[in-house]
């Protein structure tokens, strides 16, 4: 294997791990994680790992169906993520596909981030 195959698959295997991290740190509701994940990259950078999906999901479907209101608020004002983008989550060990942010926070009964979204348009 040549040395540019070498450092593009080290560079992808990166790539993955950070949106991994990402992910999780949105599902866990660190936005400090995030912070430090994501503040000193470029715009499309970012938009590109918050878009991304891990295990069906983005992250911000994550914070949303897991109920972390001020992750959710980073992930939409700060980083820009797409409050209309559908993805997977599974509500009692059943997984549902296509569903937005939205729909998400709302199955989960989290009133205020059900609000947040609304007002951010979706």
């Amino acid at each position: 294997m040549n040395q540019r195959k070498t450092d593009q698959k080290l560079k992808d295997s990166r790539y993955s791990k950070l949106k991994t991290d990402i992910y999780n740190a949105a599902k866990e509701g660190k936005v400090q994680h995030l912070k430090h994940y994501l503040e000193d990259r470029p715009l499309d950078d970012i938009e590109d790992l918050v878009e991304g999906k891990t295990n069906g999901a983005t992250p911000l479907i994550a914070a949303c169906r897991n109920g972390h209101k001020t992750t959710s608020e980073y992930l939409v004002e700060k980083c820009k993520a797409d409050v209309e983008q559908v993805g997977s989550v599974t509500f009692d060990g059943e997984t549902i596909d296509g569903a937005p942010p939205l729909w998400c926070a709302a199955a989960a009964g989290y009133l205020d981030i059900v609000k947040f979204l609304v007002k951010s348009n979706a």
